[in-house]
C-alpha cells in the first residue's frame, strides 16, 4: 500500500468524481447498500477469489427497509458445495454453519442464491465471508431466478475519461 492511502479512496478526473468506499471485497462482514428494488431472488455471484479456496459464507442475509433478515431459513441454492456445506447453512442463522463451493470449482467463480418465497424489496445484502472471500463478485436479483440483474457490484466499477486522474487531492 501507499502510505496515507487507507480507507475508502475519492477520485477526480477532469468532468467527474468518485467516492469509493473502503471495506468491501476485503473479508470479514461486506455490508452492500444499493438503490431500493423488488426481487423474489436474491444472489451472490462471485467472479474473483481473494485466495485458492473460491468462495465461503458464514451467512448471506438480505433486507429490505425492516429489520428482519428476508434471506434466513429460505431455500438455498448454489453453483456447487462441499461435502457438508450446503447451500442453506449460509442462511440458517446459525453462526457456526457455512456454505462452501465444491474443491472442483475453486478458485472461481461461484454462486449462492436464495428465493425469498415472493418479491420483496430489497436495498442491502449483508455477507458474513469465511475465510474463504470474494474479492470481487456481484449482488443480484430476479423475479424468477433465471434472468438476473445486478443491483451493486464489489469492487465498484468507475469510468474516469480525460488525461489526469487526482486521488484524495494527491495528484
Amino acid at each position: 500500500g501507499v502510505p496515507g492511502l487507507d480507507g475508502g479512496r475519492t477520485y477526480s478526473w477532469n468532468g467527474g468524481s468518485a467516492t469509493l468506499a473502503a471495506g468491501l471485497g476485503d473479508g470479514g462482514v461486506d455490508e452492500v447498500r444499493f438503490p431500493a428494488t423488488t426481487g423474489r431472488y436474491v444472489r451472490m455471484s462471485g467472479t474473483k477469489a481473494a485466495n485458492q479456496y473460491g468462495f465461503s459464507l458464514w451467512e448471506l442475509e438480505a433486507y429490505g427497509g425492516q429489520s428482519a433478515n428476508l434471506a434466513q431459513g429460505k431455500a438455498t441454492t448454489a453453483s456447487s458445495n462441499a461435502t457438508g456445506f450446503e447451500p442453506a447453512k449460509a442462511t440458517d442463522g446459525d453462526a457456526a454453519t457455512r456454505w462452501a463451493v465444491a474443491t472442483t470449482e475453486r478458485p472461481n467463480p461461484g454462486w449462492l442464491a436464495v428465493d425469498l418465497g415472493q418479491p420483496q424489496q430489497l436495498d442491502k445484502v449483508l455477507l458474513r465471508w469465511e475465510n474463504a472471500y470474494a474479492a470481487a463478485y456481484d449482488v443480484q436479483v430476479s423475479d424468477d431466478g433465471q434472468s438476473w440483474r445486478t443491483v451493486a457490484g464489489v469492487p465498484k466499477k468507475q469510468q474516469a475519461n480525460g488525461n489526469w486522474l487526482n486521488v484524495d487531492g494527491r495528484a
